[in-house]
């Protein structure tokens, strides 16, 4: 009788921590879930802030074009806006580390003036070193 009693007490021992695994294991996966959710809004969320304050900054903008052109009164706004990319860009770049950097304007005239630029800053760095640039080669006549 003793021992039926031992086995019965096992027996509801064992069911009893069965189930108290079972909820457990049923409780860390809700909570798993919940933060999954949590997470998957917080992602949402933050995704429609940053999309707001791009369509924000995005009329803020275009409200500053609009009213630079109204005031300039002719010109294309945007030309404007293609000037000052082109500007925002080229700022950008001269914080490069690198210093062997060297801009092409997009306009072909401007280009010329800038090979000539590039030229004289050359020149300019042999006198600078105390070198003087070599005179140009002399023009030989090939045999015939």
């Amino acid at each position: 009788m003793t021992a039926e009693r031992n086995r019965r007490a096992l027996v509801l021992q064992a069911e009893g921590d069965r189930q108290a695994n079972i909820t457990r294991a049923e409780g860390e996966k809700q909570a798993a879930v919940t933060r999954a959710e949590g997470d998957k809004q917080s992602a949402i969320l933050q995704a429609e802030g940053a999309a707001q304050a791009r369509l924000r900054a995005a009329e803020a903008e275009s409200e500053a074009i609009t009213r630079i052109s109204q005031a300039i009164g002719t010109g294309d706004p945007a030309q404007y806006l293609i000037t000052t990319r082109y500007i925002e860009s080229l700022r950008d770049m001269t914080r490069s580390n690198n210093s062997k950097v060297i801009f092409m304007p997009i306009e072909t005239s401007a280009m010329l003036s800038s090979v000539g630029a590039i030229k004289e800053v050359f020149s300019q760095t042999g006198e600078k070193s105390g070198e003087t640039p070599p005179p140009p080669p002399k023009p030989r006549q090939l045999p015939t």
